[in-house]
């Protein structure tokens, strides 16, 4: 949501930036893995060749005073490869539903 929020080339830019404006509105709380840091970095430098622009909008997000993130720890991770082995889901996906849960 973050990434596309960004690109407004993306399908559904504008319902991520409504989504991130009421969440950010409202104060809730977003959790999620530190990967969120690098994911963003990545997308956004893949999207825009701009390293500069996406390492700041990776700490910019990174620092949003809702955002907890959360570090892969050795149980967390062993949690993740379970759900991955077990639901068939991709390394990353697993992380994010294991820091849900």
């Amino acid at each position: 949501m973050f990434v596309n929020a960004f690109n407004a080339h993306e399908r559904g830019h504008d319902e991520s930036l409504q989504i991130l404006a009421t969440i950010e509105q409202r104060g809730d709380p977003v959790i999620v893995p530190t990967l969120l840091v690098a994911e963003i970095a990545s997308a956004v430098a893949r999207a825009t060749d701009d390293r500069v622009g996406a390492l700041h909008y990776a700490a910019t997000t990174a620092a949003l005073p809702n955002l907890t993130l959360v570090a892969l720890t050795p149980a967390l991770a062993l949690r993740a490869a379970d759900l991955a082995a077990t639901h068939r889901l991709r390394g990353a996906d697993a992380v994010y539903l294991s820091v849900a849960r």
